[in-house]
């Protein structure tokens, strides 16, 4: 497991995911950057948390991948 706890703008990229990804952040915008056909459960928690894509991915984060997990936890 990875975990992120910033609370600046960031850019995360992740050329290979495997397990858990946190990030946690108050009053931040970051970007994180997955490789693509990577499979994975993304889990939006907090106040104006947002994981928005592609439309191509967004077939991905639907499926649930319990071991290739990304976690957002954020207040805005």
């Amino acid at each position: 497991m990875v975990e992120i706890n910033c609370n600046l703008d960031m850019e995360v990229f992740c050329h290979t995911l495997s397990g858990k990804a946190a990030i946690n952040q108050i009053s931040a915008t970051s970007k994180i950057h997955i490789p693509e056909g990577v499979a994975f459960t993304a889990l939006a928690k907090g106040i104006r948390t947002a994981f928005p894509t592609r439309k191509t991915e967004s077939r991905q984060m639907l499926s649930v991948y319990r071991t290739q997990i990304i976690s957002l936890n954020s207040m805005v």
